[in-house]
């Protein structure tokens, strides 16, 4: 019959290893945690830009527009024609 002590060695191994895997496990996942948040910042930044420039053209869209007289009802390229 296997000893006691042979059993214990063994079990301890066993989960001071998954113990040392998990730890490394949970570092690695919170770098990759760290960089999608990063990435988040970044898009988040970008869509404030694209906001900002659509936000803008609009505004001189208008602008635009009155010196023109506006659409009055023609196409975009009837109005370009003449």
């Amino acid at each position: 019959m296997v000893e006691l002590e042979t059993v214990l060695s063994i079990l301890i191994l066993t989960l001071a290893s998954i113990a040392s895997l998990a730890y490394w496990l949970g570092r690695k996942f919170e770098a990759i945690d760290r960089r999608f948040e990063a990435i988040d910042r970044r898009f988040e930044e970008v869509d404030r830009r694209f906001g900002a420039v659509e936000k803008s053209s609009k505004e001189s869209t208008r602008g635009s527009m009155s010196w023109r007289g506006g659409s009055r009802g023609r196409s975009r390229r009837s109005r370009t024609l003449c």
